[in-house]
């Protein structure tokens, strides 16, 4: 008896098909079968950070880094496994309210959370360095466009209105080099960053 009068052919369709992906992933998708090729994702490893909610990572023109944006408002950037994270920079300069005396020592209170977005301290979302001044653009959820040199330190205001409209929710940036623009998105016409 032939297999055309055996097996129906909405059960050899599938088969082929079955078959057809398996070889398809082995020649096409699977990058461990080919000559020079490695798989760099085995190698990724988690960088534990000592506040929540990252948002943006970017490396600078020497590499360093990376450069994470969190949501108590600061840009921090990874020095190692050795060093671990330091503050670059923050967008708000009400990161401390107030300074208190007690017993000879000074105390200054932080006003900003490390677990929740708190509009006085800022919220960096987009960050983009440019090369030719190694200049560092953070786009703030509620402050706007701002930037801050290498050295680190209270970020800059560029930009807070476009167009005859303020700046309600900055979001992500991207430089061009060559054209010397930079080129950003407000999420919002209406509302800031919020969780609600």
């Amino acid at each position: 008896m032939p297999i055309s009068e055996k097996l129906p052919t909405w059960a050899v369709v599938p088969a082929v098909f079955a078959v057809f992906s398996v070889i398809s992933y082995q020649i096409l998708i699977a990058p461990d079968n080919l000559n020079g090729t490695k798989n760099v994702l085995s190698m990724a490893k988690t960088i534990p950070l000592p506040v929540d909610g990252p948002e943006s990572i970017e490396w600078d023109s020497q590499g360093g880094g990376p450069y994470a944006a969190v949501v108590d408002g600061r840009i921090l950037k990874w020095r190692g496994d050795g060093l671990g994270w330091a503050e670059l920079a923050y967008t708000s300069p009400h990161r401390f309210l107030r300074t208190t005396f007690i017993r000879a020592h000074q105390h200054m209170h932080r006003n900003c959370s490390r677990h929740e977005v708190v509009p006085t301290c800022g919220r960096p979302l987009g960050l983009s360095f440019e090369k030719k001044t190694g200049d560092l653009y953070i786009c703030d959820g509620y402050i706007g466009v701002m930037k801050v040199g290498p050295e680190g330190g209270l970020a800059e205001l560029v930009v807070d209105q476009a167009e005859g409209r303020k700046v309600m929710f900055a979001n992500q940036m991207d430089i061009d080099e060559e054209e010397d623009v930079f080129y950003f998105n407000d999420s919002s016409d209406k509302y800031h960053f919020s969780f609600t």
